[in-house]
């Protein structure tokens, strides 16, 4: 099993039993101390890449993570949970990764395609729409690692595609809301352009058919 890096050491000093809180805490604490280098080693089995400002983050999460840990103080259902809980986040950053890096030129060209021709909102470039398409692989990231039908490239120009759509759609609701809310409030109003529900609902199918095919 790799070793932690030794950039992660200091961060063995947050699991260390603190007189100060309960005891159940102080177990914890004691057992995650105790079996530091298992579990700081667990997260490059997953990812043998994760490079060290990462799995600083990873056992970061581990220590904040401990008090939600409700099974039994002993070493290895403990160990378990632990290790199980750094491989999921190591999963996160390996599909960051791959998005970030070989299949980038395909999430791109999924958004490039959604967004050619929609006139919702000029300023949006697929910079904008890529960023947040990073942030959802990062948070389905452990969903994306397991083994599925469609190679890994397909899902993430499919994720990607219905992402940058409902980017569109959302802000078409939220549009049609405030253009309705202010009618409403203050009646027709000269200049206002305001969406139907029907018309909402039917672009919203058109979307969801288009982005499904």
């Amino acid at each position: 099993m790799a070793n932690a890096p030794t950039q992660s050491a200091d961060l063995a000093d947050t699991m260390q039993p603190n007189p100060v809180t309960d005891d159940r805490q102080n177990k914890l604490s004691s057992l995650a101390f105790e079996h530091y280098e298992t579990i700081t080693g667990a997260p490059y089995e997953t990812y043998p890449g994760l490079n060290f400002g990462d799995h600083d983050r990873i056992v970061g999460t581990l220590s904040a993570s401990l008090q939600s840990y409700s099974g039994p103080l002993k070493k290895d259902p403990f160990l378990a949970w632990a290790v199980a809980l750094v491989q999921t986040e190591a999963q996160r950053y390996r599909m960051l990764d791959k998005a970030r890096g070989e299949h980038r030129s395909v999430i791109r060209a999924a958004i490039s395609r959604a967004l050619y021709g929609a006139t919702e909102d000029c300023a949006v470039d697929v910079d904008d729409v890529f960023n947040e398409v990073l942030l959802l692989v990062f948070t389905l990231g452990p969903e994306l690692a397991k083994p599925g039908s469609a190679k890994l490239s397909s899902r993430l120009f499919a994720l990607a595609r219905r992402h940058t759509y409902g980017y569109f759609t959302k802000k078409r609701n939220e549009r049609h809301a405030l253009i309705t809310e202010r009618v409403a409030e203050f009646g027709t109003l000269p200049g206002f352009e305001c969406l139907s529900d029907e018309e909402i609902a039917a672009m919203n199918a058109s979307e969801e058919n288009y982005a499904a095919a």
